[in-house]
């Protein structure tokens, strides 16, 4: 043989044998004539020479044949008869042949001399390795054999031929044997490729299956299947008890799934110019392995090496005496990065059916769960896994009558902390041990205009006193049915409503009425984008994204299936805009979700609305119903034959939900964890297709924008900024509620002309504009502490300091101070603890934290430590400088914004309000100061 490097190519089967070839994995650098299955009758061991020490080459067959009596002996239990093969038959061997990627050649010897591709033989462990021809020395020098000058290996006879004796076994260096581990000799190795059957391979063969029994790929690769006689299937076993006692050949045909659900029809392979042969069937996962060696099942997967995965179908027998494999299937899984992020399925499903199950029960029983996991065909340890992580869920029973009262900031601002402990009280009254009455607070209830809320058994009441909550609790606890507090949802007159409040859905006819003749494309989605981008609408939901942006970058995507999202899932303390929109307008939502659907080219829609609002979730609901009696929505729409279905989607509850990352997770019936961007969901969004993610108002601007124009929007902002919003006000102001108002409105007009004023008359002592995340602003602010390029614009010649109530709400003047404009605006009065407030909001972050990055997980603890600590007056100033460099470390180091934006409560109240951090700093009396390492409050 020519010193080449390479071997000659086999022409084709030997006499007796059946080829088959898998087809490349999608990308595979690797040919796909070089992966084969054989399937014949047993090799007879030929006669090369022997090697150095006396040993001879002997095929797989052939070592299985000489360890049978050893290992039957060890293995079979004394009650176990099984039936003895005559040693003259050979059980069948199905090889499957690796392929060699072409950007790595086989590594070759010094004298030309390189290792064939290798192999993987079953029945038995996994097995492999080179030719007699090209196989190293057992003797340890790590030379290769020259290649035998014998003749050509005869074809196998039907006589059965007899096993040749027993091997002797030697000692020290003239004992070593191929490895597949590293591809050299190695002392004393058990895991040769035609190894005996020893403890060893019985545990690699275990593993094998084991990993192989959990591995799953959609779609589902082909399966090779061994046909036969029945006799050969289902007969006696060998002495080894590895295969069937049968001489005759078995046939390999490969199965897709489409032959499955019909009958196996072999893969019809067809040899092209080149002599290679090629399959016919549709591309499926190939194998890779390293070259050199077999695959291993323990692997790593990292970039394109793939560990094999064979699954074995068929039940076991005694230990020692597995039946024969029926039928192998070779999957080549994803990286692991990958196969975590597959979704279950196309469509949520699980946490919808876990919402029910909450909603019946009033918990998850754990037999409704294990029936569940059967019917979805889901693992019971991820229904847990994804129950255990969103706080509506229960696994347990709780008390008869939970009573929750909303603890964060409004509500605290409104007496809900002496509400908990009188309702704790009653709830002492009823029952000590608590199994009938539990008393707990919550978080933000979406009811803030109407401070305190309290939740009972589910049901939402706002506004009423603790007598009138004293006697619903006792109409609970004597199991009648509680009075339902109705909302008021007639139209309110806003210029969000180009109809009046009377659906008409004149921007979606208007958008399908014009259409190319040629293509059919809609010729007004290039309209509708240029108004949009016009109006200068940006994302309502705080990141201020531009909208006609997002939506003409997933409408650019090729990808047969796109999605829309609405985030309905407000859950930020002081925010309720979307309450009063999906109440009063929920045709608006529907409509806007509808036109962002035709101009993406998306497939469905999706509403995800928080499971505190029953009433909003019932009148979108009915809006979806009534636009799709109407033609705007679903099949067909308006005769165009255009179809957009959307549907409502019930959170499981948190806050984490807000991100938009993690709500997508939270519909793929995962954990609600933030996912790390790059790719943003404009490439990769819900089920790792485009997707459009919108806040409620910002869907529900676009068809008036479309309608009037994107000027019409854009000209109704004051003071310099651009278009209309809607505010969520709430905290010590006389009529808290959702205004409509025009970007650039000073807190003067808006606190004391649209709210009412402050309550009980108050002064204005503090503005929260972003809720929670922007932390505080006092109503004067140094100049000093101001950005430089903001004092130059908005503050007179020489003043000292700057008056917030002249401040206008823009987000471009909020960001230019370095603060931030969001949906809620809470006032504060002057009655008001600033600390206990800067602790409430805090406690909240840290609460919502769902835990996946640890800056976020224990920043958010440590600060809540430190404000308790200067409350309780057990912190000085040297500790609480700490506070900053903890901030910052957060900021940077977060994977989403909540962790980005914890610090800010804290951080605002050092900043602006020295005065109301000092009266604690100088309290004395109080125990120990608790020390707060640098390390500890990094870490």
């Amino acid at each position: 043989m020519p010193a080449t490097g390479r071997s000659p190519p086999r022409a084709g089967p030997r006499p007796g044998e059946t080829e088959r070839f898998l087809p490349d994995r999608p990308g595979s650098t690797c040919s796909p004539s070089r992966m084969k299955i054989t399937a014949g009758p047993a090799i007879p061991s030929p006669s090369g020479s022997p090697g150095r020490g006396g040993r001879r080459w002997r095929s797989p067959t052939a070592r299985s044949r000489e360890s049978s009596a050893a290992c039957s002996s060890r293995r079979s239990p004394p009650s176990c008869s099984t039936p003895t093969a005559p040693a003259s038959i050979s059980p069948p061997i199905v090889l499957i042949r690796m392929p060699t990627p072409r950007s790595n050649p086989r590594p070759s010897t010094p004298s030309g001399h390189c290792f064939p591709t290798p192999t993987i033989a079953f029945p038995g462990p996994i097995v492999g390795g080179p030719k007699p021809s090209a196989m190293p020395s057992p003797t340890g020098s790590g030379r290769p054999r020259p290649p035998s000058t014998s003749a050509p290996r005869p074809a196998p006879s039907a006589t059965p031929t007899t096993p040749p004796p027993a091997p002797t076994p030697h000692a020290g260096r003239s004992g070593r044997r191929w490895s597949p581990r590293s591809g050299s000799p190695t002392p004393g190795s058990l895991t040769s490729p035609t190894a005996p059957w020893t403890a060893r391979n019985a545990t690699a063969a275990r593993q094998t299956r084991r990993s192989a029994m959990t591995s799953c790929w959609p779609p589902p690769p082909p399966v090779a299947t061994a046909t036969g006689p029945p006799s050969t299937l289902e007969g006696n076993w060998s002495a080894a008890g590895r295969g069937p006692t049968a001489s005759n050949a078995t046939a390999t045909t490969m199965e897709t799934p489409r032959s499955r659900a019909s009958a196996p029809s072999p893969v019809r392979s067809t040899r092209s110019s080149a002599g290679r042969s090629r399959p016919s069937c549709e591309a499926r996962p190939a194998l890779r392995c390293r070259a050199g060696r077999p695959p291993r099942p323990n692997d790593p997967i990292r970039g394109d090496r793939l560990p094999v995965r064979v699954l074995a179908r068929g039940g076991r027998g005694p230990p020692g005496h597995e039946p024969p494999h029926r039928s192998i299937r070779i999957a080549a899984p994803p990286l692991r990065s990958e196969a975590r992020r597959q979704p279950l399925r196309r469509c949520p499903m699980l946490v919808q059916e876990l919402n029910a199950l909450q909603k019946r029960f009033g918990y998850l029983p754990a037999d409704e769960l294990k029936e569940l996991s059967r019917r979805l065909g889901v693992p019971l340890h991820r229904l847990h896994e994804v129950a255990s992580f969103f706080p509506h869920f229960k696994l347990k029973k709780g008390a008869d009558v939970e009573v929750l009262v909303c603890r964060d900031v409004s509500c605290c601002l409104r007496g809900a902390e002496p509400l908990r402990q009188g309702l704790k009280a009653l709830a002492n009254e009823i029952d000590p041990t608590g199994k009938s009455v539990h008393v707990d607070g919550v978080s933000c209830l979406g009811q803030c205009d109407h401070a305190p809320a309290v939740l009972i058994n589910d049901q939402v009441y706002y506004g009423l006193t603790e007598p009138q909550l004293r006697s619903r609790i006792h109409s609970a606890v004597a199991r009648d049915p509680l009075p339902h507090q109705r909302a008021d949802r007639s139209p309110q007159g806003w210029k969000i409503d180009p109809y009046g409040g009377t659906p008409r859905y004149e921007a979606v006819q208007k958008l399908v009425a014009t259409r190319d003749p040629a293509s059919g494309a809609l010729l007004g989605i290039d309209a509708l984008l240029e108004s949009l981008k016009e109006s200068t609408l940006r994302g309502m939901g705080g990141a201020r994204f531009p909208t006609h942006i997002k939506w003409a970058a997933v409408r650019s995507q090729q990808s047969d299936t796109k999605y829309v999202v609405c985030n309905g899932d407000e859950s930020e303390p002081g925010t309720f805009k979307d309450r009063e929109l999906l109440r009063r307008a929920p045709h608006l939502l529907v409509e806007g979700m509808v036109l962002a659907g035709l101009t993406a080219g998306a497939t469905k829609g999706y509403i995800y609305i928080r499971h505190e609002y029953h009433e909003e979730i019932e009148a979108v609901e009915e809006a979806i119903r009534d636009a799709r009696s109407r033609g705007a929505c679903g099949d067909d729409i308006f005769g165009s034959g255009l179809s957009f279905p959307v549907e409502v989607f019930v959170s499981p509850g948190g806050y984490i939900c807000g991100e938009e990352s993690a709500l997508l997770e939270a519909m793929e019936d995962r954990r609600a964890e933030p996912r790390n961007k790059p790719p943003f969901p404009t490439v990769k969004g819900l089920f790792n297709q485009p997707t459009i993610i919108n806040n409620v108002e910002t869907l529900m601007w676009t068809p008036a924008i479309y309608l009037n124009g994107g000027a019409w929007y854009r000209d109704q902002g004051v003071n310099g900024g651009q278009g209309l919003w809607f505010c969520s006000i709430s905290g010590d102001v006389r009529d808290p509620g959702v205004y409509e108002v025009p970007f650039g409105i000073t807190v003067r007009d808006l606190v004391y002309r649209r709210a009412g004023g402050m309550a009980g008359g108050q002064r204005l002592k503090a503005i929260a504009p972003s809720g929670p995340s922007g932390g505080f602003l006092p109503t004067l602010i140094p100049r000093n502490a101001l950005p430089k390029t903001f004092v130059e614009k908005y503050l007179p010649e020489g003043g000292a300091f700057f008056d917030i109530l002249d401040l206008p709400l823009d987000p471009d003047v909020l960001r230019g101070m370095e603060g931030m404009l969001g949906a809620a605006f809470v006032a504060v009065g002057e009655q008001a603890d600033l600390v206990a407030l800067a602790l409430n909001l805090t406690e909240f972050f840290r609460n919502e934290s769902c835990g996946k990055c640890v800056p976020c997980r224990i920043g958010s603890q440590k600060l809540v430590e430190m404000l308790r600590a200067l409350k309780a007056g057990q912190l000085d100033r040297e500790h609480l400088d700490l506070a900053s460099s903890l901030g910052q470390t957060m900021i940077l180091t977060s994977i989403c914004g909540l962790g980005q934006v914890a610090p800010n409560p804290l951080l605002s109240l050092v900043k602006y309000f020295p005065d109301d951090v000092d009266a604690y700093l100088d309290r004395r009396g109080g125990p120990p100061v608790r020390e707060f390492s640098a390390f500890e409050t990094m870490v």
